[in-house]
């Protein structure tokens, strides 16, 4: 089974290709719903970390806690702490799941996934490019996320030249990009993986 992660900065449209995925017929797991999931998990913790004012009806209002940990470095590492060892766990467990079940290729649609250290997880790594003035509008507009929230995202997770390096495949993904052109790029790569040609980590080939 090969594990393949698709990231991006928010708004670069890793929603939009993981839903093209999976009606093809892949497996894609959205890790962002589910460390939402796991939030029972460490709800404590959070309370303790950062306060009852951001437990709402017995759950983690995720807004708040956004604008809190997006403007502080200190604030985010805090987050990272408590949730990236129970999504560490969790990613863990899906892929010896799809191993037994025979998966040919497994997706994980993941945000941020250098500043966590998971790409050891992968044996590809797929990076959408977009320029903020397009992820911008994604988040407003098609995603109906708050302004100040979707700024704050938006800058939140900046993509290193050593980054891009670690990728299998590079796609930009403009706004003004044709649907069926990106989706046609990463098929194309995808069938050349498929048919086992070696396609390594590094080997970064940009579209």
């Amino acid at each position: 089974m090969k594990t393949i992660a698709i990231t991006g900065s928010s708004g670069s449209g890793k929603s939009r290709i993981s839903n093209h995925l999976r009606e093809q017929g892949f497996i894609v797991i959205d890790v962002d719903k589910l460390a939402k999931q796991l939030h029972p998990l460490v709800i404590n913790e959070i309370k303790e970390t950062f306060g009852e004012q951001y437990i709402e009806d017995g759950k983690i209002n995720t807004k708040n806690l956004a604008l809190l940990v997006f403007n502080s470095r200190i604030e985010l590492d805090k987050l990272n702490e408590i949730m990236f060892p129970v999504i560490k766990n969790k990613i863990e467990e899906i892929i010896e799941e799809y191993k037994r079940k025979d998966t040919e290729l497994l997706f994980f649609d993941i945000a941020a996934l250098f500043s966590s250290g998971f790409e050891k997880y992968f044996d590809h790594i797929v990076l959408l490019l977009a320029s903020r003035e397009t992820r911008l509008e994604r988040l407003i507009k098609s995603r109906k996320i708050d302004a100040n929230i979707a700024r704050i995202q938006v800058d939140s997770v900046h993509i290193t030249v050593n980054e891009i390096l670690k990728c299998s495949l590079s796609i930009s993904n403009e706004k003004n990009e044709n649907d069926s052109k990106v989706f046609e790029k990463l098929t194309s790569w995808i069938n050349t993986l498929k048919g086992g040609n070696n396609l390594n980590d590094g080997e970064n080939r940009t579209n």
